[in-house]
């Protein structure tokens, strides 16, 4: 896989009371930067993902590693914030963050794993 930069827009998740009850789920973007983005161009086809979750496999295979200069935004990320591709426009393809090293001080970049989220998972 050979990186390309994107414009990526990271967003956390939310959760407010809901009126009547419960709780309204949802995503605010956080902050927008340019990164490098080792993944696939497109997702696996839904098809494929459904089998593997019926199977009881893995749902969201791991699509690649997002690369990003370290500062205090980054360094804020967090596992299941969500990544937006939107070099072509929002809303963007949509990436799960599963992987967040360790910040290592003096460390100029922060690598990311990401997954493509699985049809009806959170973030979709």
């Amino acid at each position: 896989m050979s990186a390309r930069l994107a414009r990526l827009a990271f967003d956390r998740p939310t959760r407010s009371p809901a009126p009547g009850g419960g709780w309204l789920e949802g995503w605010q973007e956080v902050f927008t930067c340019r990164a490098g983005l080792s993944a696939a161009t497109t997702p696996p086809e839904s098809a494929e993902l459904r089998e593997r979750v019926s199977a009881g496999a893995v749902a969201a295979p791991v699509a690649g590693l997002v690369t990003v200069r370290a500062a205090a935004a980054t360094r804020a990320v967090q596992d299941g914030w969500r990544i937006r591709d939107i070099s072509r426009g929002a809303p963007g393809t949509v990436l799960t963050i599963r992987e967040v090293p360790p910040a290592l001080p003096g460390a100029t970049s922060i690598t990311l794993g990401v997954v493509w989220n699985a049809p009806g998972e959170a973030g979709s």
